[in-house]
């Protein structure tokens, strides 16, 4: 790391000493104002800065040489000027046009940091999403940004794939979509095999890290990402993109739009289709989805309604691998077969003459997730005048399916059946076939009102969504059952969520230097349960939650190089439906607090971006798993009193020249419990409870170090190779701190080879080729693990296995 600092300030230090001239001039509107805060930079450099309230700008750092100066403002024409300096200082000034229709990315204003903003987040445009996008699921793509580990449970990033941020696992990242929530109303979470290929159909994602400027939807306790999906293209358009690769893996995709018809009208769509046998056995995936939009644009108006969803069919390999079987240790294994007496001679079979890297515990032919998401959006933002816009969108999402497994030897009476007895067999075991349903609808509406007069930024804004989930199981067939219909329903709840919520923004420039920014939240939740769950019992619940989300945050433009900041926010988070289901007497969780504080610095010159972030994350009754387990087994979340995480975020962009290019991050944090009581079980002469204590212990899953580094070079002028480099460290697999429940850190490289270019008639043509995990890396990026007393203490770890080295081939043209 210390080598990592040298090289950062022999950077500094070289590029601040080089001879160099600027570029400066006016920027205005047709009716000759001033174009306050526009955007300006050059092209294929970093060097960028905003005009001040008369619409000057000026760029600093700028040597001999022809250049691409950009000019961006939202709502006005982008322009684009070829300049040339050689020995001086010129002089350009603008004239921006407005645009004959309202830009789309108004849409999702009030969720995202704006671009004239400095903080811990990064914006990563569909060109580079487009290069690494070779039919994984999004969380893939995201990989290589700062504090991000992802995983896999099929290995190969396709099916059910999980993504932390900061340590913070889906369910405390805030996902939109256009500004719509998309994080499941009772468990949190983002379920992205559900809406495969979405990254096909995405214009543009922000990452935010920590509180940010989340304003929909669940609370965000480690960071935020914002979907914006296509925006409108003037030119009608059909591509196909496929992919074929390892494990069976294919992808065909199918595009469309037909750009602007009669100057008002836009209409796009697209198809997708993927497959992939998985690198874990029998992990396959058969994905479907589609996205379809209409819109109708004017100067002031604009109405866009999009229809988005998926199918998914995905076997499931939930179980992980025993660490002994991963580490090829067939002591260990053998211990472990032994401390599992329930393995059947199959099963037994099975783990030991499967491989060591794909073994999966399921074999029953229809051991599957079956899903269907539907989403349903229609947005409408209209400018009322210049310096007033409204936005609003109403939405409905519907997901239904279920998932099926074999069960053996489970006790009937679990499921309220007979069984069938005689003189010789009296058990009331028996083996079965069960689903698992869940039927849900969410919908509602958000909107809000932006007044914007150049130094001062005013927003109002709100939404109500209502959310109906229908959990039911059904045993399907029975061994030894009497019943002779095996359509039986074993359990039957329903879950009922309102969350509504009002907030305002106020952005205020007091000069071309200094930024405040601040942001009220005020959040209204009541959740209610009915019916009767697994084992039998009424599930009864009706809890409101009202919570205040504050946040403010400071800009300071040092000068054309340099931007300071500095943001404190307060998120609350209400528990998740298994804290209410699994809570034993009924002593449900309290919500959870966290305040965040964050300050950075960011350095900009003609080839180089430098931006180090430094953040405190102070939680107040944090849940987490103690050990403790429920009735069935299932693990209950307790409250901790105090939590934190603390850390440095170093990211690095580096233009060597116009071929090569090289980014690099890193995260180096600390993550505590203060302390908890472990709960260990002893079932030696029965049931007894041990308690340890712990203090000032690792978070779970949050490594101390992780570092993301690309290095992308560019020749024959149409085509790029790209070296991806991803280090995690080691990661606890539960809250002690125990070095014999981690997960080992591992180093992994994947290759990226990208060629397009432009055929005649304008059509384009896209070849890529994907080598991932180069190097053949045996490694798992996830896991869990469970310790209990039987005469001795016993743990058993078990974990994700990633696969090794795997190749894709990725084919696209446009018409």
């Amino acid at each position: 790391m210390k080598k990592i600092l040298t090289l950062v300030f022999l950077v500094f230090v070289g590029y601040s000493n080089i001879a160099q001239h600027s570029l400066y001039g006016k920027i205005v509107d047709q009716n000759n104002d001033p174009v306050a805060f526009a955007t300006v930079f050059i092209e294929g450099t970093f060097i960028q800065t905003q005009a001040n309230f008369d619409g000057n700008y000026q760029l600093s750092g700028l040597t001999n040489g022809n250049y691409h100066l950009i000019i961006q403002y939202v709502g006005l024409i982008t322009e684009v000027k070829e300049v040339t300096i050689k020995d001086e200082s010129r002089e350009i000034n603008f004239t921006l046009k407005p645009l004959s229709y309202i830009s789309e990315e108004v849409i999702i204003e009030a969720t995202r940091i704006e671009n004239d903003q400095n903080g811990a987040y990064i914006s990563i445009p569909s060109e580079d999403i487009e290069k690494q996008d070779f039919g994984q699921d999004l969380p893939f793509l995201l990989n290589q940004t700062p504090s991000v580990v992802v995983t896999s449970d099929a290995g190969a990033g396709i099916g059910y794939t999980g993504i932390r941020l900061r340590g913070s696992d889906p369910t405390r990242i805030n996902v939109t979509i256009n500004g719509i929530p998309m994080n499941d109303s009772e468990s949190h979470s983002v379920y992205w095999v559900d809406i495969p290929d979405i990254s096909s159909s995405t214009e543009n994602i922000q990452i935010q890290r920590g509180v940010g400027s989340s304003t929909h939807g669940a609370g965000a306790f480690g960071g935020s990402i914002n979907l914006l999906t296509n925006i409108i293209n003037p030119k009608p358009y059909a591509k196909y993109s496929g992919t074929i690769g390892s494990f069976n893996t294919w992808k065909n995709s199918v595009s469309f739009g037909t750009g602007l018809v009669n100057k008002h009208w836009s209409f796009d769509g697209r198809i997708s289709q993927i497959n992939s046998e998985g690198f874990v056995d029998r992990a396959s995936s058969d994905l479907k989805s589609y996205y379809l939009s209409a819109g109708y644009f004017t100067e002031k108006t604009m109405v866009k309604a999009i229809v988005f969803g998926g199918y998914e069919r995905t076997y499931q390999a939930w179980n992980g691998v025993p660490e002994a079987k991963f580490n090829n240790d067939s002591l260990e294994l053998a211990t472990h077969i032994s401390n599992n007496y329930q393995y059947t001679e199959d099963e037994v079979e099975n783990l030991l003459n499967s491989s060591s890297d794909t073994y999966n515990f399921y074999s029953y032919k229809n051991q599957v997730d079956n899903y269907n998401q539907d989403h349903m959006q229609l947005h409408i933002s209209h400018n009322i005048s210049e310096k007033i816009k409204l936005n609003g969108a109403v939405h409905y999402t519907y997901g239904r399916g279920y998932y099926e497994q074999y069960k053996t030897k489970d006790d009937l009476r679990d499921y309220n059946l007979s069984p069938i007895l005689t003189f010789s067999d009296s058990t009331d075991e028996s083996d079965l076939i069960r689903r698992k349903w869940l039927d849900n609808d969410f919908y509602g509406f958000t909107g809000s009102l932006k007044y914007d007069n150049n130094n001062l930024i005013f927003t109002l804004g709100g939404a109500y969504n209502k959310y109906v989930g229908r959990h039911f199981g059904k045993v399907i067939w029975a061994q030894r059952a009497m019943e002779e219909s095996y359509d039986h329903l074993y359990y039957n709840n329903s879950g009922f969520k309102t969350d509504g919520n009002i907030f305002t923004k106020v952005s205020y420039k007091f000069n071309d230097k200094l930024n405040l920014i601040g942001d009220i939240q005020l959040r209204s939740i009541n959740y209610k349960t009915q019916g009767y769950d697994e084992i039998q019992t009424d599930l009864i619940t009706d809890t409101s939650y009202t919570f205040i989300n504050p946040k403010f945050a400071i800009n300071y433009h040092l000068n054309n190089t340099t931007d300071l900041y500095a943001f404190v926010g307060i998120a609350n988070r209400e528990p998740v439906r298994s804290d209410f289901v699994d809570a034993l007497d009924n002593k449900v969780p309290v919500s959870e607090q966290l305040i965040d504080y964050e300050i950075g610095v960011s350095k900009k010159f003609k080839n180089l971006i430098l931006q180090v972030n430094g953040y405190y994350m102070d939680y107040k009754n944090q849940l987490i798993n103690t050990g403790a387990l429920n009735d069935v087994g299932d693990p209950i979340r307790t409250n901790v009193n105090k939590s934190s995480r603390k850390g440095v975020e170093l990211t690095l962009a580096l233009r060597v020249n116009s071929r090569l290019r090289l980014d690099f991050n890193t995260t180096l944090s600390k993550n505590k419990i203060q302390s908890f009581k472990e709960i260990i079980y002893d079932y030696t002469e029965g049931y007894d409870v041990i308690e340890n204590e712990n203090s000032n212990v690792d978070i779970a899953f949050s490594p101390n170090l992780i570092i993301g580094n690309s290095i992308e070079y560019s020749f024959l002028k149409h085509f790029n190779v790209s070296l991806f480099t991803k280090y995690v460290g080691k990661q606890y697999l539960d809250n002690t701190q125990s070095e014999n429940k981690k997960l080992a850190g591992y180093l992994v490289k994947d290759v990226f080879l990208n060629y397009k270019k432009e055929l005649k008639n304008k059509n384009e043509l896209v070849l890529g080729i994907k080598i991932g995990n180069i190097l053949n890396k045996k490694y798992a990026s996830n896991g869990y693990t469970y310790s209990y007393v039987y005469n001795e203490l016993i743990t058993e770890n078990f974990v994700y296995p990633q696969a090794g080295r795997n190749f894709m081939l990725k084919f696209g043209m446009s018409f």
